[in-house]
């Protein structure tokens, strides 16, 4: 099938079954030479290799119904990509991968009973597909892609990523990654998770990673959320978020664009949420959007979180306590949250709404609050010296803002009698020392 060159189609193929069933065991060597960078396709009901497939370059896609169990050893060069497309495929015992190239499967389902770990240099999933293996895979790099692609984890075996790792959408549609039966999904020191969805349409197309019956995801490298969701699926079981490296947010890649006569607008999404348990241990930075943990459990976090000019953090939900927030974002907290922070507070700005508790702790005299909008909840300053930290305020419905203890804060004449610190319907209690006027 020499012929078959990417000159000529892409893709092409040249095994095609046109009627009724068919079946290729390969025993010997099957090969997609080098130079075919395209996309080169075996179609049958069933595909059976105790041989060898290499895959020199481009893609050879495999495309078959049935359920098939190989012993033989699967091949692909840097660059190519080996394409299990439907139906149910076993690695047994004797299977082996190698080289530096990509394993992909595009819909069905692919059980790994090889009897140990499985390392792989790239991994992509895309369609409905399904991964059951029993022992480790240790993934160079792994993208889950694909309009509406739902890919699940399954088995006792952890998932170990090394590399560049992402979940991205195709058209305007997002993908979602499932880790199931309690395993872990480690984001290790040299890897690097993105997270892509869709911003601006009013669909709210995110990225999501589902933790379901129990398991958990461990990030020691960089996550980055770019409109991206961390949830805890479902399941009885509690799963949950350690973050003991970078989670940060980004801009994603997409231009604006309107569709379909302006009713379907998408663009670049920024930030995401959390609602798996989360801890965090590392540093949690806002870069761009706003990052919310939506978790209803309670968390003690011994690491850094900060949120840079223009971008948010939101405690949207449980009690959540911690040590400082710094930068020059904003900071909100919301719903029924409960947060208590014992450190330095620097902000442009603080809102609070719902029935939400902030308690902001702090000693020293560096702290920040920027401008307060408080829509509901209530704000207590405890012993905390501001310093002229706040630049203006909005209560409403009957937000309740506390000082109290030893807080010291001062207002200047312009602040105060400019009305931009004002009540609306809302309560000030000042029983530290406010001083209004320069």
């Amino acid at each position: 099938y020499g012929y078959h060159s990417s000159a000529y189609c892409n893709p092409c193929t040249p095994i095609k079954l046109t009627s009724g069933t068919s079946s290729i065991t390969n025993a010997g060597t099957l090969t997609k030479v080098s130079g075919s960078s395209g996309t080169q396709n075996v179609n049958t009901t069933s595909f059976v290799n105790t041989g060898t497939v290499s895959v020199d370059s481009g893609t050879l896609t495999i495309g078959s119904s049935g359920t098939e169990t190989d012993t033989g050893t699967y091949s692909m060069a840097s660059g190519a990509t080996l394409n299990f497309s439907g139906g149910t495929r076993t690695f047994n015992a004797g299977t082996s991968i190698t080289g530096l190239g990509a394993l992909q499967v595009s819909n069905g389902a692919l059980n790994i009973n090889t009897g140990s770990a499985l390392t792989l240099a790239g991994f992509t999933i895309s369609g409905a597909a399904t991964v059951n293996h029993a022992y480790d895979l240790n993934i160079g790099s792994l993208n889950v892609t694909g309009a509406g692609t739902v890919a699940t984890f399954a088995g006792a075996g952890g998932v170990n990523l090394s590399g560049a790792s992402s979940i991205e959408p195709a058209g305007i549609s997002a993908a979602t990654l499932r880790i199931d039966g309690g395993k872990s999904l480690t984001n290790t020191n040299t890897g690097s998770f993105t997270f892509t969805g869709f911003g601006e349409d009013r669909h709210g197309f995110a990225a999501i990673l589902s933790l379901m019956n129990g398991s958990n995801f461990i990030n020691a490298g960089t996550v980055t959320l770019r409109n991206g969701t961390i949830s805890p699926g479902t399941g009885g079981a509690t799963s949950s978020f350690t973050n003991n490296g970078i989670l940060t947010s980004a801009a994603g890649p997409y231009a604006s664009a309107w569709v379909n006569g302006g009713n379907n607008g998408y663009g670049s999404g920024a930030g995401g949420t959390v609602s798996a348990n989360f801890t965090n241990t590392g540093a949690l930075n806002s870069a761009v959007g706003t990052i919310t943990l939506a978790a209803t459990g309670s968390y003690t976090h011994s690491g850094t979180f900060d949120a840079a000019s223009g971008a948010g953090i939101t405690f949207g939900a449980g009690t959540n306590a911690l040590n400082a927030i710094t930068g020059s974002g904003t900071i909100g907290f919301a719903n029924a949250s409960v947060t208590t922070i014992s450190g330095q507070v620097n902000a442009s700005g603080l809102s609070i709404s719902g029935s939400a508790i902030a308690n902001l702790n702090n000693t020293a005299t560096t702290n920040a609050l920027g401008a307060i909008t408080a829509t509901g909840g209530t704000l207590n300053i405890n012993n905390t010296t501001l310093s002229s930290g706040i630049t203006s305020a909005t209560l409403s419905n009957a937000a309740i803002v506390n000082l109290n203890g030893s807080a010291t804060e001062t207002l200047t004449a312009v602040s105060f009698n400019a009305q931009n610190y004002y009540t609306n319907n809302g309560y000030l209690n000042n029983v530290g020392v406010l001083n209004i006027g320069s």
